[in-house]
């Protein structure tokens, strides 16, 4: 995946080590990260505890929509011997919840 950020969010490591509670405070009070170069390529990034946990549960939700996609697709092409009932239950899905 390609990033695209704004110049005014991309920051030398130097930078970030000698202004370090400058760019704590920035990136505490925007919702935008920073993003960090060393060597004229982008190898950290740093974003306030919201964005974070909002990535987390993004994650978690796509992992959830994954689970289900395949869970669906066996249910439309069961293999031999599969129970989809216990595979639903091995990772905390009913029938019913898939139905909702």
């Amino acid at each position: 995946m390609k990033i695209i950020v704004s110049r005014k969010n991309l920051v030398p490591i130097s930078d970030i080590s000698n202004r370090f509670s400058k760019y704590f405070r920035k990136v505490k009070e925007q919702t935008d990260p920073i993003y960090i170069m060393k060597n004229n390529s982008i190898e950290a990034v740093m974003l306030n505890v919201d964005e974070y946990e909002h990535l987390l549960e993004v994650q978690e939700l796509y992992s959830e929509v994954q689970m289900i996609d395949v869970a669906l697709r066996r249910l439309e092409n069961p293999i031999l011997g599969q129970d989809f009932e216990g595979i639903l239950s091995e990772r905390g899905l009913t029938i019913e919840s898939l139905q909702d």
